[in-house]
């Protein structure tokens, strides 16, 4: 079960400094494994392949005010099961016209899950890895042509960003006062 592999790790109030809780809070995280490489294949003779994440976490969903689902940058099984138990979809765009094309087949995966999950809808496109560029920012004004206010602020490519991965922290406590953590911050507060 999903409870058997989910641990906490504490977040110091030092690293998320506007919100008013004293002693920090409390993530919990179910780590993907490296088993999930075959998932795909297991998937394909599965009966009802799509849903089979959704049943996986519904003991455990009245539990938490949101889960957040990391999927892989691609439109397969292990994403489709993602849609099927979500009930809204964070979008990352990075910068580029191959992004776009990739949205469209997004849109349209969206469109057909909603047979299955009806409940399913685009919360937020987060422009990430951008920088001061007519590539970045063309694709910005894109963005806000089709999804309007539901463009978030962009998350601008930094070094401190891949940095913090490296060094096993978020950027919040690796970078506190850069402009990436700031921008991240506001997404946080966006989502809540």
């Amino acid at each position: 079960s999903a409870n058997d592999v989910i641990y906490e790790v504490e977040i110091a109030n030092s690293a998320a400094p506007r919100f008013n809780n004293d002693s920090g809070y409390v993530l919990h995280v179910l780590p993907a494994h490296l088993e999930l490489a075959l998932a795909e294949e297991r998937l394909f003779f599965e009966i009802d392949r799509e849903r089979i994440l959704a049943k996986k976490l519904a003991p455990i969903v009245s539990s938490y005010d949101f889960i957040i689902i990391d999927c892989p940058p691609s439109l397969g099984g292990l994403t489709k099961n993602a849609l099927c138990a979500a009930g809204g979809v964070w979008i990352p765009v990075s910068p580029g016209s191959f992004q776009i094309v990739g949205l469209n087949l997004l849109q349209s995966t969206i469109e057909r899950i909603r047979q299955i999950n009806p409940s399913l809808n685009i919360d937020g496109v987060i422009p990430v890895m951008m920088e001061n560029t007519s590539v970045s920012k063309d694709t910005i004004s894109e963005l806000s042509q089709w999804f309007g206010n539901l463009v978030t602020t962009p998350i601008p490519k930094r070094v401190s960003m891949q940095e913090s991965v490296t060094a096993g922290m978020d950027i919040f406590v690796y970078h506190p006062r850069g402009d990436a953590a700031a921008n991240s911050w506001e997404l946080v507060l966006y989502i809540e």
